[in-house]
């Protein structure tokens, strides 16, 4: 069915109404940065707006009043950032400069904005002229944190070197740096996984890989790492924290049996016929009745495990925690004694039912590992994210 020519009206006015305000959004944004201060953005908001619309009158306005001011804001930011040196400095007036030439490629490719600025300045000297002192100082800079010898430290040289890498790929032995940086700022933790012992024979290895898994997998991050004890010893890796994961007790396969017999009747159920004076035959109704016993055998399995978490030089205790875990297999069937026609449906298939056959112990431990394996797992992750 067709929308009647009032709804089509409404449907047109709001349409008009939404690209309106994204319009008016679009420029009101350029518009609020510029107010701020914030001109390169109030640049780059207008410049975009013009690629779309080349004639609206408040983006000409924006970048009219805007580029102006970011090019003077440059200038007077070099002039009083060289003047009055500090550390950190040449890395600002180069990546001010680096704003400038953004916007310029951002102009030359928008139509509408190359109306409004023709000519664009690319700072191509400026830029050459503060890429090796910015280059040299965020490198100074990461030195002097890579020496402060901490893992903080390395983080902070780790991304100062990283800068240094943006600016220049080839500057001395950037790579290298940012290689012994991100080594040194890297927690290395060994995951020790505590053999099972007892009288159950059943295998944790499919616990442990999972554990494994999820550590170097959803837990992947530059600045941790995890090894087995295998890797640590053959990389000759001194770890900075053990992760412990163990069986503290468990049962496997505890057999439960129950039986509870009941009366059951149904009532209007034919139950044979009979003739009237004129001998005419008739159904005769009544109750029937029976007696049904209903078994039921549980098999319990359940058990804890033990996450703990210490400093491998001091062997100080960092966070532990104790999780439970279970399982219930259960089967059912039964008999009866009476009428058939007094059980309900339920109890028909529960009579038709064997014994269902248990499944092994390493089948009863791995269910009961599932719930522990949710709980291991957010409890590293919530722990290691302040790492990260």
């Amino acid at each position: 069915m067709y929308p009647k020519k009032n709804s089509l009206h409404v449907c047109l006015a709001l349409l008009i109404v939404s690209a309106t305000f994204v319009v008016i959004s679009g420029c009101s944004a350029g518009k609020a940065a510029l107010k701020k201060g914030d001109y390169y953005s109030a640049c780059l908001q207008s410049i975009d707006r013009l690629r779309s619309s080349p004639t609206n009158k408040k983006a000409i306005e924006t970048l009219k009043e805007a580029y102006p001011l970011a090019v003077n804001y440059t200038k007077q930011e070099e002039t009083g950032l060289t003047q009055f040196y500090k550390q950190g400095n040449y890395l600002q007036v180069y990546r001010n400069y680096e704003a400038m030439s953004n916007i310029a490629r951002n102009i030359i490719t928008s139509p509408g904005a190359m109306k409004v600025i023709p000519y664009p300045n690319t700072y191509t000297d400026e830029l050459n002229k503060y890429r090796g002192l910015a280059a040299d100082e965020s490198y100074r800079m990461g030195e002097a944190a890579l020496n402060i010898n901490s893992r903080e430290s390395a983080k902070t040289a780790y991304y100062n070197f990283l800068q240094v890498q943006q600016i220049d790929p080839n500057y001395k032995d950037v790579n290298n740096k940012i290689n012994d940086a991100l080594w040194l700022a890297t927690l290395k933790v060994m995951i020790d996984m505590a053999p099972i012992s007892g009288a159950y024979q059943v295998n944790a290895d499919f616990f442990y890989t999972q554990i494994l898994n999820y550590t170097s997998s959803t837990l992947k991050d530059k600045f941790i790492r995890f090894y087995t004890p295998s890797e640590a010893q053959e990389y000759q890796i001194n770890p900075d924290q053990v992760l412990q994961v163990g069986f503290y007790d468990f049962v496997v396969g505890n057999v439960y049996d129950s039986k509870n017999t009941y009366d059951v009747k149904r009532d209007s159920v034919k139950i044979g016929t009979s003739r009237d004076k004129s001998g005419t035959p008739f159904d005769v109704y009544g109750t029937v009745t029976a007696r049904v016993t209903a078994y039921t055998r549980n098999i319990d399995s359940r058990g804890l495990l033990d996450v703990y978490i210490t400093d491998y030089t001091t062997n100080r205790s960092l966070a532990s925690r104790r999780f439970t875990g279970g399982y219930t297999w259960a089967t059912s069937w039964g008999s009866f004694n009476g009428d058939e026609r007094a059980l309900t449906v339920d109890e028909l298939a529960m009579i038709g039912r064997q014994p269902g056959v248990p499944p092994p112990p390493q089948q009863l431990f791995v269910e009961f590992t599932k719930p522990l394996y949710t709980q291991a797992t957010d409890f590293i992750r919530s722990f290691y994210s302040s790492y990260q």
